[in-house]
């Protein structure tokens, strides 16, 4: 079962462990026997981190690798993997216990998970006179989702928006009609700060909305939200780079320690700063939100590669293929890395990059670990 990490601020023996165990990390891709390599990898999953993953696509093409990554939602990069129709797919959601445990498809059992950086989830408006800075706790958050709140206007937004002229107009709910990861996170927010929610609808990439509109992938709910140029009364959420980039209004919201938090990457920064890299599992499945701290933003967590640790059973096995995948997860989780917060995503910290190297050099090839570095 996907364990919550138990956050808060390691012991300075474990930094220095940490710290140790970065400085012998190598940025050098790993090796195994044999030589070759094939020329492209298959990626299909995640839009949350699609900016990133494209990016390191073109990086990448100087090692003689095309890697070519379709962003078509979590659960489509679930059920790719699955299918083995690619070497890797992409999810913001871990699978669950049910997941791997998949009667239809055994080798499901044998898939790992890799998380690669660390994003946030905006809260979106579109209300006439209301600009960005909304503030919205995290129950009046999950009452509009649930339906409860059905006015701007109602005393749990108004009371937090003092001086906000908050009209009476009925809220228009938006929300992702996909598969998605960015949505997992979300949902997994709202459980933790919401019993109702919990009960009625849970953590999903896939829920069923008990209000709103359905729009596909990060741009189907800013459409819904935006409108064709005028108000819509209406919220979402999408990943924190699209609204950045598409200059939304974006809510913030209270996190634990009672803060007005806007999502940015200094504040996802202290929401990532928080984890307790003991005591995530080995398997690599754990959640962030609501993080503890002045400055965390409480809507955020890690997105993963999903690939097979016995590469035999993967898309047209071979050694090489296993070679090359293994030298793209090396490099992403180094030398990548550099690239993600100019796309507002978070580097994986040192002491978790330990963890996720030990997944990397689990990975084998007809039983042969395919790292030798």
């Amino acid at each position: 079962m996907m364990k919550k990490t138990k956050l808060g601020v390691a012991t300075a023996a474990f930094a220095v462990l940490a710290l140790v165990a970065a400085a012998c990390s190598s940025t050098k891709s790993p090796s195994a026997g044999g030589t070759g390599q094939v020329s492209e990898l298959l990626g299909q999953g995640a839009s949350f981190p699609a900016l990133l993953y494209q990016k390191w696509a073109d990086e990448y093409k100087s090692k003689g690798v095309q890697v070519n990554y379709q962003s078509t939602g979590s659960g489509a990069g679930i059920r790719a993997i699955k299918a083995k129709t690619v070497d890797f797919g992409a999810s913001d959601a871990p699978l669950s216990d049910k997941d791997l445990n998949d009667s239809a498809n055994p080798d499901a059992s044998n898939l790992i998970h890799i998380p690669t950086v660390f994003g946030g989830v905006s809260l979106i408006y579109n209300v006439p006179g209301v600009k960005t800075g909304l503030k919205l706790a995290p129950t009046a958050i999950a009452n509009i989702f649930l339906g409860k709140i059905k006015n701007w206007n109602d005393p749990a937004i108004a009371s937090e928006n003092p001086g906000v002229s908050l009209p009476s107009h009925a809220i228009t709910v938006a929300h992702r009609s996909d598969g998605s990861g960015t949505t997992y996170i979300f949902t997994s927010f709202l459980s933790a700060v919401s019993s109702d929610w919990k009960t009625q609808v849970g953590a999903s990439t896939s829920p069923t909305w008990p209000t709103g509109l359905g729009g596909e992938k990060n741009p189907g709910v800013a459409q819904i939200v935006k409108g064709t140029g005028k108000a819509t009364y209406a919220i979402g959420y999408v990943e924190l780079i699209y609204a950045t980039k598409n200059n939304l209004n974006v809510a913030l919201v209270k996190n634990p320690a009672g803060k007005w938090i806007a999502p940015t990457l200094d504040s996802l920064k202290a929401a990532t700063a928080s984890v307790d890299a003991a005591t995530v599992p080995d398997d690599l499945r754990f959640s962030i939100v609501n993080a503890p701290g002045d400055a965390s933003y409480p809507i955020c967590g890690p997105t993963y590669l999903l690939v097979y640790k016995e590469q035999n059973k993967s898309r047209e096995p071979s050694e090489a293929r296993a070679r090359t995948l293994v030298n793209f997860l090396w490099w992403a989780l180094h030398d990548g890395q550099a690239d993600a917060e100019g796309l507002q995503f978070v580097k994986m910290p040192p002491a978790l990059l330990t963890k996720v190297e030990a997944a990397i050099r689990s990975i084998t090839y007809n039983g042969t670990k395919v790292y030798t570095g």
